[in-house]
Formats: structure tokens, sequence, C-alpha cells
């Protein structure tokens, strides 16, 4: 190789060289100023529903809102709901469901303070439901399956405590 072949290939690499270094000093001035123009990928996501779904893309988990609340459910992985968790301008509320996707206990409780734990049958009837209010009364029902309260443990409007018991013709006593 001759020093002219040597010389030539030498410019080259200085000319590459270069246009490597211009490059990257370009680059390193317009950087700064590109954050400005190109949209970021933090801060809040806006929207009125999100969906996540797995490699299969079956539904793991929905965010949900409109005019009436919002809410979170997640679902199993044959896209069945597992819990629910609800707000709304009047209260809000969390659900478990079973595998045939009724409810099996509900937790609930209202603006004014008010709240309740509901215990639910396989067809969707409520069964136990205990009960809170502000004023610092509450009590326990058990229900029948056509709703009706079959037994009742609470306080009454003059603050004494009782039970009561409803039978199956509808009469209604009171044991202390």
């Amino acid at each position: 190789m001759e020093i002219e072949d040597r010389l030539t290939t030498m410019e080259k690499r200085l000319r590459h060289h270069r246009i490597f270094t211009v490059g990257v000093f370009v680059l390193l001035l317009v950087e700064p100023f590109l954050g400005a123009f190109l949209p970021t990928l933090s801060g809040d996501i806006i929207c009125d529903s999100l969906t996540v779904v797995d490699d299969e893309g079956k539904v793991m988990v929905s965010l949900v809102s409109d005019e009436a609340g919002g809410g979170v459910m997640t679902f199993s992985p044959e896209e069945k709901p597992l819990v629910a968790l609800v707000g709304t301008k009047n209260g809000g509320g969390v659900m478990t469901f079973s595998p045939e996707e009724t409810p099996l206990v509900r937790l609930g409780v209202t603006s004014d303070g008010n709240g309740a734990v509901t215990t639910f049958a396989p067809e969707n009837k409520p069964l136990v439901r205990l009960n809170a209010s502000p004023g610092g009364s509450g009590c326990v029902l058990t229900l029948s399956p056509e709703g009706e309260s079959l037994v009742k443990l609470g306080v009454t409007t003059s603050g004494d405590g009782g039970v009561w018991t409803t039978t199956k013709f509808g009469r209604k006593d009171r044991l202390y």
C-alpha cells in the first residue's frame, strides 16, 4: 500500500469522524428543545374507561366512569367478575362475586353515613344484613328467600335493645 492510498483512507476516516462529531453536537443542542414539542409519556391519562387485558386479550381489569360515578372491576382468567369497587355521589361499595357471577358479599355506604354488609344466597337474594347508622344504632337481619325479615337484632328508637322474630304467618314478636 502506497502513501497516497494510506492518505486517502485517512482523509475518508477524518471526514466520517467530522460528520459523526457534528451530528452528535447538533443532537445535543436540539434534544432539550424536542421535549417541548413532542408529547411526553408521563402525567395524567384522561379517558372515560380503561381496560387492562392479559397476553391473550382477556379482560383482567376494567375502569369505567359516567355521570353517575365510577368503578373498578377485576375479572378471573375466564373473564368472570371477581370484585367490583363502585363510587357514586350517593355513596359507594365493594362487591365480591361467585364463580357463577352472582354477588356473594356487598359492603356499602351512603353519603349520609349509613352502611351495610350483606351476604347473598346463590340465587342473588340477601340472606344476612348488618346495618349501621351515623347515630350509633345498628341491627343484624336474617332474611327469608323472599327478602322478608325473619330475625332482627337491633335498637329501638328509644334506645332499648331487642330481638324481633317473624313467623311464617307474618306475626312479629319482640323478645328481650
